[in-house]
Order: C-alpha cells, then structure tokens, then sequence
C-alpha cells in the first residue's frame, strides 16, 4: 500500500494543534516519515515538522533527516509560509542545523517580497532565537 504522506501529515498536524502529546504516536511516525520524506511536498515537510516542534516530541534523527530533504527541495519550497514555519520548528525544537538555515535565508532572501510581516517576523525571530547570523536575510528583510 502507498504511503499518504500528507495523511500523516495532516494527523500529527492535528495532534499537536489539539495538544495531544502522543508520543508513540509521534515515536512511531518519525521513522516511518524518515525513510519516505522523499514524498512529501515542502508544505508537507513544514507541516511535520512544525508538529514535532509544538507538541514537544522532539526527534533529533527526523529534524537531522528534514534538513537534508529540505536542501535538496529548496526550489520546489514556493511559498514564504513553508520556510517560515520550517525554520520556526527548528527554532522552537532548539535543533541546530546550520547548512538548513543558511540555506533557508537565501531561499526567503529571495522570496523576501512574498512574505506577509508575520512570516518575516517568525524567520527573523527563528534565525535570532538559534543566534544565526546572516547580515543577507536581515538586510533583505529591512529592505521591504
């Protein structure tokens, strides 16, 4: 049977909006998300990761393997809430990845004028909480 990714997705989504902590819920998932996250589209990706984040089940291993999926994706992730969200889950989930949030500041750099001010504020936030320097994303956010 095919993997729903965006089933998945939409499930943890809905645990954690709910504050349902679930861990062997989220336990369970994140192996099964490892080994597929090559089918999951960038919103699907933020989706998860920002559920990992908010209900607190925090899985080094599934951040660690998002990043990498991430930077190979970086130009299908088309809309500004997707990066915003994704680097806030790194942030809220205190998980370091520094090749995912320099890549993320060119991709939002570049999509700067897209952003609502929120997301602009959520990324500036996300980069400052894990004390990220990138004078660019900055720059480019002062800029609009």
């Amino acid at each position: 049977k095919r993997l729903d990714s965006q089933a998945i997705s939409n499930i943890l989504w809905s645990y954690a909006k709910a504050g349902h902590k679930s861990p062997t819920l989220f336990d369970d998932a994140a192996g099964i998300i490892i080994r597929n996250f090559d089918r999951f589209t960038p919103q699907g990706i933020s989706n998860t990761l920002w559920s990992y984040a908010k209900s607190g089940n925090h899985s080094p291993e599934l951040f660690d393997a998002a990043a990498d999926e991430v930077i190979k994706k970086l130009d299908t992730f088309k809309h500004p809430r997707d990066i915003s969200n994704t680097v806030w889950s790194y942030a809220r989930a205190s998980h370091s990845s520094p090749k995912l949030f320099d890549a993320m500041a060119v991709a939002a750099s570049k999509k700067m004028r897209r952003f609502r001010p929120q997301g602009i504020a959520i990324t500036l936030f996300s980069y400052a909480k894990m004390a990220y320097r990138s004078p660019k994303l900055f720059g480019t956010a002062t800029d609009e």
